[in-house]
């Protein structure tokens, strides 16, 4: 999608927010690889899964009705913690994290870390997304 000549000034804003991102977390250069679109309208739904192959990917939302299903990311630590009873759930503890679908919103997390939505309440809800690898 992104390679497409009507997409390309978009394709470089998102490589410099990709460049900010991976020098803050000192991962080296990273590129845009594959991308694609998805429109989720009423009732839609995506299943829990991850990027392998990927480093780093990102979710654009150029239009998000209100009321369009947040992204919920899940904890790979939640194996690991079996030990840890909390008393009360807080930012520190919590398995899962939901970021709103929000219109010219770019979201950038590893590619590691599953995410999924529940079912979508809205009419519209378009994102673009893509993953990264290192420069050949």
């Amino acid at each position: 999608v992104l390679n497409q000549e009507k997409f390309l000034d978009l394709k470089n804003i998102f490589q410099e927010c990709l460049d900010t991102y991976s020098l803050a977390l000192g991962l080296g250069e990273l590129a845009i690889t594959n991308t694609w679109y998805n429109v989720m309208a009423t009732g839609s739904k995506t299943i829990l899964h991850r990027h392998e192959g990927s480093v780093c990917s990102g979710a654009f939302y150029p239009h998000a009705d209100a009321d369009s299903v947040d992204l919920t990311f899940h904890s790979p630590l939640k194996p690991l913690r079996m030990n840890e009873l909390f008393f009360e759930q807080n930012n520190f503890n919590y398995y899962t994290y939901s970021v709103p679908a929000k219109t010219n919103t770019l979201y950038l997390f590893p590619s590691w870390l599953e995410h999924e939505t529940d079912y979508n309440k809205s009419n519209e809800r378009y994102v673009i997304s893509f993953n990264t690898d290192r420069p050949k």
